[in-house]
């Protein structure tokens, strides 16, 4: 990995991969080039925001288990995408949750300042993760570390349309996922991948007495994780999106998941930023989208 001259960033080799490690005053955060992924996120002073496995292994051609994986040119099972996503991909096998996330990015820029660090990655249209891919992609993630996290993801489609589908899949730390609720999303339609897809609508803040795998449709304001157990609450701000999932294991989904200890489930649950089902993007040739996420983290429940 190339390195620019850094105050606040250095590189440590851990696995197979190399992690980008950011020490600023404000926060500290991990991040890997492999899937432009970052890993975990801790202001200063605060516990850990964005959760990392226990349990995570640092494997090429792994997603690691934690932190923020991009999700594109599709989201989750590409059987269940869009017809016009489903088009995009020529290949024979479809990976869960789309083309990038186990691949080498370049990493193409750091700034930084008082009030934190940007790390932006770089995936060009030549890279053979798209090649069976039927329109020519290029992706870039950016990551603003500082008291808050800002993350963005933005996709162009230089030479012919397409339609994407695409989620920044952001792991949340929290206390015991028995002790929150998430509010922002009542009232909002969503389709329960637990229940063959229903549509139904939120009608409270959500609480997890089990496994939780929603796909939330129009969505107009911040998702707030209620945090009891540390008394604070992380505010998901979503840019660009009407769509987003909320997801966490429990017990029996966990025992079938690579990289987590049995009660990995209790420490964590995922909010998603996203652009999925009647969310997905078209995209004209030359023209690009950028899909973000806020989370910041506010004292009291």
């Amino acid at each position: 990995m190339s390195m620019p001259s850094s105050r606040f960033l250095r590189v440590e080799r851990r696995g197979d991969l190399e992690l980008c490690i950011v020490d600023h005053p404000r926060a500290r955060a991990l991040l890997t080039s492999q899937g432009a992924q970052l890993l975990a996120f801790t202001p200063t002073g605060e516990k850990p925001v964005v959760w990392l496995s226990e349990e995570a292994a640092f494997q090429q051609g792994s997603s690691v288990r934690g932190g923020t994986p991009v999700c594109a040119p599709w989201f989750g099972d590409l059987a269940k995408n869009p017809e016009a996503v489903r088009a995009g991909y020529t290949g024979s096998q479809a990976p869960a949750h789309g083309l990038v996330r186990g691949v080498p990015w370049s990493l193409e820029a750091v700034e930084e300042d008082d009030t934190g660090v940007r790390v932006r990655f770089l995936l060009e249209s030549t890279s053979p993760a798209l090649r069976d891919w039927q329109a020519p992609l290029v992706l870039r993630v950016e990551y603003t570390i500082g008291r808050e996290l800002h993350a963005r993801l933005r996709v162009s489609a230089p030479e012919r349309p397409t339609t994407v589908s695409l989620a920044l899949h952001t792991y949340l730390a929290v206390s015991d996922v028995g002790e929150v609720d998430v509010s922002g999303f009542e009232g909002v339609p969503f389709r329960d991948a637990l229940d063959d897809w229903r549509e139904k609508v939120e009608a409270s803040p959500v609480r997890f007495a089990g496994e939780v795998d929603r796909v939330y449709e129009g969505v107009s304001r911040a998702s707030v994780v209620h945090d009891r157990g540390w008394a604070r609450r992380v505010v998901v701000e979503h840019e660009n999106a009407r769509s987003a999932v909320l997801w966490n294991p429990h017990v029996a989904k966990t025992a079938r998941l690579s990289q987590m200890k049995p009660d990995g489930w209790r420490a964590m649950l995922c909010i998603e930023t996203a652009n999925v089902l009647g969310d997905a993007r078209h995209l004209e040739a030359g023209e690009s989208h950028a899909l973000g996420v806020r989370v910041a983290v506010e004292a009291g429940v």
